[in-house]
């Protein structure tokens, strides 16, 4: 088991200017954290590239982030070329007094006869 990594020595790690590539890439393997603050902390956070878990990481994250884009897309799509179906025909409900099946025509729904 590793030994725990104390918070001093962690803000070492995340201040020695060796674990950044160019100012804007993290690169410790001695850090466990997979997510660290970047270089200025006032911009958000950034992925420790050295971590062995750091590329599953990143491709969650795209994926989180592509995926609404990809689904709202397909929906879209789908609406231009037509390939919905829209309820615009009548609905039908048991009607147990009648013994059979009466037509309900609700007010948002267009009447068609």
């Amino acid at each position: 088991m590793k030994p725990k990594v104390t918070r001093d020595k962690l803000e070492q790690l995340w201040r020695d200017p060796v674990n950044w590539k160019r100012g804007l890439i993290y690169s410790c393997k001695d850090d466990p954290r997979i997510v660290v603050p970047k270089k200025q902390k006032w911009r958000g956070w950034t992925i420790n590239f050295a971590h062995r878990r750091a590329t599953p990481t990143l491709i969650l994250m795209i994926l989180a982030a592509g995926l609404p884009v990809f689904l709202l897309a397909t929906v879209l799509a789908s609406r231009k070329n037509g390939d919905y179906q829209r309820a615009t025909g009548p609905i039908y409900r048991a009607s147990f007094n009648t013994g059979g099946y009466r037509r309900l025509t609700p007010r948002f729904l267009p009447v068609s006869i």
